[in-house]
């Protein structure tokens, strides 16, 4: 999907960080779901949040536990909504 503005940014772990992308920079923002196709995260290192501490934060869920085409496809609905 070719829509000039419109960016994916693939990573955000910390609270600070969704909320200057969400206020400063107008950005929605997803949680991506991968405990299925991963497994639990059992990392305890605070660069490794749960999903409990950010979903509050979030726009809605992208589901990429099924395959990589379905996550794309899921990513472009959303671009294409905006």
């Amino acid at each position: 999907v070719d829509k000039p503005g419109l960016y994916v940014i693939p990573d955000a772990r910390f609270p600070n960080e969704l909320t200057y992308l969400k206020q400063r920079l107008g950005a929605s923002c997803y949680w991506l779901e991968a405990e299925t196709r991963l497994g639990p995260n059992k990392d305890e290192h605070a660069s490794e949040p749960k999903r409990e501490a950010l979903i509050g934060q979030c726009d809605g869920e992208i589901d990429t536990n099924g395959p990589i085409s379905e996550s794309h496809a899921q990513v472009e609905r959303l671009i294409l909504a905006t």
